[in-house]
C-alpha cells in the first residue's frame, strides 16, 4: 500500500525568478520487502545533478516512525531501511515523497575564484541586472540578488568553473523585439559545493554541451546570439543555491512570492586582480594554471597535461 506525491522539478526563468513545480517522473521511489520483513526504499533518477528528496510515512505500523530528508546525486541508490519492531510480523505502511533540484543550504566557499567565461585576453564590459519581479510587480527581492550581464565582441562562452551540466534549453530563436523575454537558451551547471551557475543567451543549435557532461574552466559551452546593438554579444550569468525545499507554497501570489534561492556575489580573476566586478567597468579575461586545475582529480590533471 502506498500513496505518492509526484516529485517537484525546478526550472529557473531569468527575469522573473519563477519556480515552476509540476508533476514529474524524473525521480521514482521503489521498495523491497526482505525475508526478515524489513523494508528497503530505493530511488532512481533520470536527470543529472543533485536533488533534495523528502520521504515521509502517512501510515506506519510495526516500525519506528522515520522521515528521510537528504540529498541524492547518483542515478540510483538506497534511501532508507525500516526494521520491524515485532520480527514475527510484517510492516504496514503508506508513504509520500517530494523532490526539488538542488542541494539544500550547501556549505559554500564564498572566497572561491571563478574565471570570466570567455576566451583568454577577451575584453568585456559588465553590468548588473535588475530583478524585474521587484521592479515591475513589487515582489520580494531574492536573497542577496546578484546577476551579471557581460557585453563583448567575443561569441564563445567558456565554463567559469568545473561542474556537471544539469539542464540545457536549446529551442528559442533570437527575439529582437521583446527585450525582457524569458525565452532564452540556457545552460545550468552544478558545482562541487552545490552552487549552480546559469549561463543565458546562446544562439539556437549553437550549444556545445549536453546534460550530464562534465565541464572544466577551459571547456567551451556554446556561441552567443548576436544582439542588434553594435554587434555586441550579451551573456547573462548568475550563481545561486537552494535555500527552501518546502512543498506547500500554493497560497503565494506573484506579489508575495519568496525565492527558493540565495544568490552569490561571484569573485572573478581578471587581468589585474581577483575581485568582485564593478558595474560599467571593462575587464580582460585572464587564465592561470592554478585556476584551471584547482578542482581537477589526479587522473584529470594527468590527462590534460
Amino acid at each position: 500500500m502506498r500513496s505518492i506525491f509526484l516529485g517537484l522539478n525546478f526550472f529557473f526563468i531569468l527575469f522573473f525568478s519563477t519556480n515552476i513545480f509540476g508533476q514529474s517522473k524524473n525521480i521514482e521511489i521503489t521498495y523491497k520487502v526482505n525475508s526478515d520483513r524489513s523494508v528497503d526504499f530505493y530511488y532512481s533518477k533520470k536527470e543529472p545533478g543533485s536533488y533534495t528528496i523528502s520521504l515521509s510515512f502517512t501510515r506506519l505500523e510495526n516500525a519506528f516512525n522515520s522521515h528521510y530528508n537528504n540529498i541524492v546525486k547518483g542515478s540510483s541508490g538506497k534511501l532508507i531501511s525500516l526494521k520491524p519492531i515485532n520480527k514475527e510480523k510484517g510492516i504496514a505502511f503508506s508513504y509520500k515523497f517530494s523532490f526539488i533540484r538542488g542541494v539544500l543550504n550547501p556549505k559554500v566557499d564564498s572566497s572561491f575564484v571563478y574565471r570570466l567565461p570567455f576566451k583568454r585576453d577577451t575584453a568585456l564590459k559588465v553590468y548588473e541586472m535588475n530583478f524585474l519581479g521587484t521592479t515591475y510587480f513589487g515582489s520580494e527581492l531574492p536573497k542577496n540578488w546578484k546577476a551579471y550581464q557581460f557585453i563583448t565582441s567575443a561569441d564563445t562562452v567558456y565554463a567559469a568553473r568545473k561542474g556537471i551540466v544539469i539542464d540545457v534549453k536549446n529551442k528559442y530563436d533570437f527575439d529582437s523585439i521583446s527585450y525582457y523575454t524569458s525565452k532564452k537558451n540556457t545552460i545550468l551547471i552544478e558545482h562541487k559545493d552545490g552552487t549552480v551557475a546559469s549561463y543565458e543567451g546562446f544562439a539556437k543549435n549553437k550549444l556545445l554541451v549536453k546534460e550530464g557532461d562534465i565541464v572544466y574552466p577551459q571547456t567551451p559551452l556554446g556561441t552567443l546570439t548576436e544582439s542588434n546593438s553594435k554587434n555586441k554579444n550579451k551573456l547573462a550569468f548568475k550563481l545561486y543555491f537552494l535555500i527552501d525545499a518546502s512543498k506547500n507554497r500554493k497560497d503565494e501570489s506573484l506579489l508575495n512570492q519568496k525565492s527558493r534561492f540565495q544568490f552569490i556575489t561571484t569573485i572573478f580573476l581578471n587581468d589585474v586582480v581577483i575581485e568582485t566586478l564593478i558595474p560599467s567597468k571593462t575587464y580582460k579575461v585572464k587564465i592561470t594554471n592554478d585556476l584551471t586545475f584547482k578542482e581537477f582529480t589526479r587522473k584529470e590533471r594527468k590527462r590534460f597535461k
